[in-house]
């Protein structure tokens, strides 16, 4: 059976939510990637990567995700013209053996939460469960 990636951008951070092909369990890694040091040093390898490719962070690391095995996509918003046109050249980017082994290597050592999406989200005073919004479907009173 195939696992399941998907990219999550929130003002909170970055959550990659993985599950098997059924879809039925989520596990979340997020903002709690492994502490502030390694997430510099996976931004410094993106920038460097970046440069190399004349392109952005975002983009790198979207192009990264894209080249996971069964990952199908990945869900970019653009605040403005200049993400078009980023998100549009994205497809075009060429990692090489060497990127992706650069920025798999300073993963290996990220942690995250243990649990699924759902129990993180049920913590209603967590670091997930806080960002959430809830009964959205209730009429106001």
């Amino acid at each position: 059976m195939s696992t399941i990636r998907v990219l999550v951008g929130t003002k909170k951070g970055a959550f990659i939510l993985t599950s098997d092909g059924k879809r039925k369990q989520w596990n979340v890694t997020g903002p709690h990637f492994g502490g502030w040091e390694l997430f510099q040093e996976l931004l410094r390898a993106l920038r460097q990567i970046a440069d190399e490719h004349s392109t952005d962070i975002a983009s790198i690391a979207s192009r990264y995700v894209l080249d996971l095995p069964a990952v199908a996509a990945v869900i970019v918003g653009a605040t403005n013209r200049s993400h078009l046109i980023s998100n549009a050249a994205m497809s075009a980017i060429q990692l090489t053996p060497q990127d992706r082994d650069g920025i798999a290597a300073i993963l290996s050592h990220r942690r995250g939460p243990a649990g699924d999406t759902f129990a993180l989200e049920r913590d209603r005073d967590g670091p997930h469960g806080s960002i959430m919004k809830y009964n959205l479907n209730r009429a106001p009173a």
